[in-house]
């Protein structure tokens, strides 16, 4: 079910949007919340499961972007869209920089509004079950194709996901950015390899996406603490 709350401190804005959500069928099946100050969204966020939040961002009382803070400041937050008339191009700006998903201008229109909450909703990770599924996509994604030249982009396509929001959801999943993980699950291929095979040092570098067999050497001794000649002559013996 699709879980979302709906922030304006105008009613009818709120009742209006609700009316719009609900005729988006390819959403499926839908739960709205409504409110009608920040307060009160806290309140909702405390008591109940939000996958997706649609808040204004000028409000009385708190506005939209401490708002915004508050609710970023948690873990694992709900996805935002923040709603801003036009001209409010500063807050806008603060708002994507505290994290938000996607903005829409007022007044809403129902392609626009449909078109960013699809795009929110395909998003992996909608809850932490989803969440900890994508991870798991991508570290077996990675794992499989660890031999290949594989990059970010590559693998955020791979899970549908935008690569720089990947690159932001992958460090608040895991703690470490994809690509300290990436290194470190090649280097310990390459260690493999390099036991198991033998293998010319500037052979494995290429394969693993370094066009300079020195920078691949030295990548491989702080990972491991020994030069990749190191495991090869132990390979001999």
């Amino acid at each position: 079910m699709f879980r979302l709350l709906i922030v304006d401190d105008e009613e009818v804005i709120c009742k209006t949007l609700e009316m719009m959500v609900h005729r988006i069928k390819s959403l499926g099946e839908i739960k709205t919340f409504l409110a009608s100050d920040a307060y009160t969204a806290l309140q909702i966020l405390g008591e109940e499961k939000i996958n997706v939040i649609l808040t204004d961002l000028c409000m009385d009382e708190m506005d939209g972007l401490t708002f915004i803070q508050s609710v970023m400041a948690e873990g694992s937050p709900p996805d935002i869209i923040a709603v801003s008339a036009y001209g409010n191009f500063e807050y806008v700006r603060n708002a994507f920089k505290l994290g938000v998903f996607d903005y829409i201008m007022k007044p809403v229109e129902f392609s626009t509004l449909e078109a960013v909450l699809l795009k929110c909703r395909n998003q992996p990770g909608r809850n932490q079950d989803e969440q900890h599924d994508v991870i798991a996509e991508v570290k077996r994604f990675v794992g499989e194709n660890i031999d290949q030249n594989i990059t970010l982009v590559e693998v955020s396509n791979h899970v549908s996901m935008d690569y720089s929001y990947f690159s932001k959801y992958f460090k608040r999943m895991t703690g470490e950015t994809f690509s300290h993980y990436l290194t470190a699950e090649k280097m310990k291929y390459c260690e493999e390899l390099l036991q198991q095979q033998d293998i010319k040092v500037s052979e494995l570098a290429l394969k693993m996406g370094y066009n300079n067999a020195g920078n691949f050497s030295r990548a491989f001794r702080n990972y491991t603490g020994k030069w990749p000649s190191e495991y090869k002559e132990r390979k001999r013996r």
